[in-house]
């Protein structure tokens, strides 16, 4: 299961994956920041390369997930996409406790300039980007 959705000329796409990079729609309690990760992946559907960020956030905080074991949020930096290309920005994700539950990861800002300049488009519609993850 992911979330997408299209800024500008970029496609950004949000989702959790396993060990061997498959999709997965659940983490399950007592998993550990190795077997599962938040994945953000951005392609360029133009022909000029830009640098993109997304911050990403647990909008419940702590509760049942964390990335990385110790934070509710994270910053996928992606440097000069060329134009045609995707690239991703990962970070460990886990279950926290024995809480079982839905659980939302949310893309809560997402900017983009052209690489070398030094003024960055905001997004300011279709955020958050979305995702609801079963925590089993």
């Amino acid at each position: 299961m992911s979330a997408q959705e299209q800024y500008g000329k970029l496609l950004v796409k949000s989702f959790v994956a396993d060990a061997s990079g498959n999709e997965i729609s659940n983490i399950l309690v007592g998993s550990n920041s190795g077997s599962s990760r938040h994945v953000v992946e951005v392609e360029n559907w133009s022909t000029v390369p830009y640098d993109v960020e997304v911050e990403v956030i647990l909008p419940q905080g702590q509760r049942r997930l964390s990335f990385d074991g110790s934070t509710d949020n994270w910053r996928a930096e992606i440097d000069s996409l060329a134009g045609g290309e995707n690239d991703q920005g990962e970070k460990g994700i886990e279950a926290n406790g024995g809480s079982t539950g839905k659980e939302r990861v949310h893309c809560s800002a997402v900017k983009w300039k052209k690489a070398g300049h030094h003024r960055w488009t905001l997004a300011t519609q279709h955020l958050p980007l979305s995702l609801v993850v079963s925590v089993d």
